[in-house]
């Protein structure tokens, strides 16, 4: 199966919550490719939903270590530290996805889905 018709299958099986059969490719996919950044990701997104955040963590750093200019994988891992109470990192990772964005050049109306900033410093400051 090519690897972009496998990232395909597993995507829809995570949107829609199947995420025992969407966990299986991407594990497919990481042995034909140890380094497969979004495989990895996607890994760490699934283990955040079902609230194991050191693994999770675990998962997205492998992620960022293969690809550290991804925006994305920062904001899933400000989610996971969000999750552990280390609010502080929370707002570090979500800044580095805006920072990695603005460098993307993107267009300035195309947002991330983060937890909102103003919100997520006011509570780091408690």
């Amino acid at each position: 199966m090519p690897l972009q018709l496998s990232l395909h299958d597993a995507l829809q099986y995570h949107q829609s919550g199947q995420w025992d059969q969407a966990e299986a490719i991407y594990h497919q996919m990481l042995h034909s490719q140890s380094e497969c950044a979004d495989a990895w990701h996607l890994l760490g997104d699934i283990a955040l939903r079902r609230d194991d955040v050191q693994r999770a963590m675990v998962l997205i750093l492998r992620a960022i270590a293969a690809k550290p200019k991804v925006p994305a994988y920062y904001v899933t891992m400000g989610k996971a530290y969000q999750a552990s109470g280390d609010l502080n990192q929370a707002v570090a990772c979500l800044e580095r996805a805006l920072t990695l964005k603005r460098l993307h050049s993107r267009p300035a109306n195309e947002t991330l889905e983060l937890v909102p900033l103003p919100e997520a410093k006011r509570l780091a400051w408690r």
